[in-house]
């Protein structure tokens, strides 16, 4: 499945909850995750992958900057990682 249709399908879930899905601008920060999702108070990075893939050491690093300062970051390749991370933003909004 194309990264596309899975970030788009990303965008539309956190809307229906009543969330925001914000396209972040790499121009400037190489390797920033695709998209910042906020949801009652929640603030958590998305990077969106293909099916199956993975995240570039650039992106790598960015994500473990953003983790050591309490920011969290997932990975997302699939509409059933969608669906799981819904489940998660909406069942405990803390716990991301």
């Amino acid at each position: 499945m194309r990264e596309r249709v899975i970030e788009n399908y990303l965008v539309q879930s956190v809307k229906k909850v009543g969330g925001m899905c914000i396209k972040m601008e790499p121009r400037y920060n190489v390797g920033i995750p695709d998209r910042l999702v906020i949801h009652k108070g929640t603030c958590i990075f998305a990077e969106v992958k293909a099916l199956g893939g993975k995240p570039t050491e650039k992106q790598l690093r960015y994500h473990s900057q953003l983790r050591e300062r309490g920011v969290g970051v997932c990975v997302i390749d699939s509409k059933e990682k969608v669906d799981f991370f819904i489940r998660l933003l909406t069942e405990n909004d803390s716990e991301l």
